[in-house]
């Protein structure tokens, strides 16, 4: 099943001299396929992720997610799928010192307002516990290693049992012990449980365990 696609994206940043970021792009990812993105620094790995997961629009182009288009929807519609179809693991964990990482993972939880509290909490536990965190739930970000709280990056990113998983340069601040425990946790959520998941990586150990590895140049993709 097509779970998401891109046709014909291009983004252009406006401007006296306008910037391309990415040009022309047509890309179909599948239900439980696991993708890497490569390419040099600066060649629109990012940029086009972003676009993927619907924080920032296409200049030209369509995003597409179950087969149905979302340039044309407002903002607290992009936000409310967003939320509840689409997962995100950044280079940078970005968890709130001030939350254990319970609360860190429940808080996309407590914001699509679906589950009672109790229910979001116990939700979150489960989710540490699952990625080997279940020792670690009341304690703070400040307390854990650097690869825990990636984990628990990860656990929030599954907080609302998103369809897709974006992660942009997840294991770039991670030693490669930890670097391949994150993606031993994305090829699990791709083949046992059907999600999505596409990833920025400069690293070419990592990206070719993923099942499918697509090559970014100067915006375009790389035909192999």
């Amino acid at each position: 099943m097509s779970m998401l696609q891109a046709e014909g994206v291009s983004r252009v940043l406006e401007g006296e001299v306008p910037v391309t970021l990415v040009r022309d792009i047509d890309v179909t990812f599948e239900a439980g396929e696991f993708c890497a993105i490569t390419g040099p620094s600066g060649s629109g790995k990012s940029s086009l992720l972003y676009l993927l997961g619907l924080l920032d629009v296409p200049t030209e182009g369509r995003i597409s997610i179950e087969d149905a288009a979302t340039s044309s929807l407002p903002s607290d519609a992009l936000a409310d799928v967003r939320l509840g179809k689409l997962g995100f693991v950044f280079q940078f964990h970005f968890l709130l010192q001030e939350f254990t990482i319970r609360e860190n993972v429940a808080l996309p939880i407590r914001k699509l307002g679906r589950l009672a509290e109790p229910t979001a909490l116990a939700r979150a536990e489960s989710l540490l516990e699952e990625l080997g965190l279940g020792d670690k739930t009341r304690k703070y970000p400040h307390q854990l290693s650097g690869g825990e709280r990636q984990r628990a990056a990860v656990a929030r990113a599954l907080a609302n049992d998103p369809l897709i998983v974006l992660a942009d340069e997840p294991t770039g601040n991670l030693d490669r012990r930890n670097g391949s425990i994150v993606f031993d946790i994305f090829e699990r959520l791709a083949k046992e449980q059907g999600r999505t998941v596409i990833t920025v990586t400069h690293d070419p150990s990592l990206a070719a365990r993923a099942g499918r590895r697509i090559t970014l140049v100067d915006g375009r993709i790389q035909e192999p």
